[in-house]
């Protein structure tokens, strides 16, 4: 029912009772019209005065359901908009710090490496002329562009299969490192974890140690276990001082003590 319909039934029925009360007056001097149409005036803007009431009770409810939805579209908004600022600063964390280990690697470390190969291989070397080296190194490099291609899988790949033919050479630490790091990237974390638990394990004085227990607090702190995360940052700030490692493990550090993890 419309405003204009209840005002003309208001209407109606003030002059039905209207009708019903008995006039004012006797038989031979009844009320003016005047007064009784006055009188259904007086009702009828009563009847506006509480319709208008009740449109008002309405649109204040009306807002406030309004409000309430639109607090809440902010704060899913807001939720969003945090994890999306979490998942970019972990996306830029991660290629950060390839981009800066794949630098490291091309400027110095395949020359120290090779350097290594040839001592601990040094009778092999000699017995081939050096042809085992060149094999092996060339095997690293040919897994190694598929990293910096991009290429995870292929990389992962190409790696086990390396440290399946050299697993104790020159290159295998390296090796072992980046299968964890291309899983990493990849999003496989679990995966990951084995793999630089591997260097520790089977590498333990490589220089990709502190690299790769960083990496497992890094983990930690994504799958959010951040009492084991804050435990193994630590561990890489006391065991291995002054590296780059350690910088990056003090950030981190400090970013979950801003977060209040």
């Amino acid at each position: 029912m419309n405003k204009f319909t209840a005002v003309l039934l208001i209407a109606g029925l003030s002059g039905l009772g209207a009708a019903c009360v008995p006039m004012q007056g006797t038989e031979d001097n009844p009320t003016p019209l005047p007064d009784r149409i006055s009188a259904a005036e007086r009702r009828l803007d009563e009847a506006e005065r509480l319709l208008r009431g009740q449109d008002q009770v309405a649109q204040i409810n009306n807002l406030q359901l309004l409000e309430e939805q639109q607090r809440q579209i902010r704060g899913a908004q807001e939720e969003q908009s945090h994890a999306l600022d979490l998942q970019q600063q972990r996306l830029r964390d991660m290629y950060q710090d390839i981009d800066r280990r794949l630098q490291a690697i091309e400027k110095s470390g395949v020359t120290a490496v090779a350097g290594s190969a040839l001592t601990v291989g040094g009778a092999q070397a000699s017995a081939s002329g050096g042809s085992a080296v060149g094999t092996e190194e060339q095997a690293y490099q040919a897994a190694f562009e598929q990293l910096k291609d991009g290429k995870y899988d292929q990389a992962v790949k190409g790696f086990n299969d390396f440290l399946a033919k050299y697993p104790n050479g020159g290159y295998s630490a390296n090796a072992q490192y980046w299968v964890g790091e291309a899983n990493y990237v990849s999003r496989r974390l679990d995966v990951a974890m084995q793999d630089f638990r591997k260097v520790l394990e089977r590498f333990p004085s490589s220089s990709k140690t502190p690299d790769a227990l960083l990496k497992i607090g890094y983990i930690f702190y994504e799958k959010g276990s951040y009492g084991e995360a804050r435990r193994i940052l630590q561990q890489v700030i006391q065991q291995h001082p002054g590296t780059v490692a350690a910088n990056l493990a003090q950030q981190r550090l400090d970013k979950i003590q801003k977060e209040g993890r």
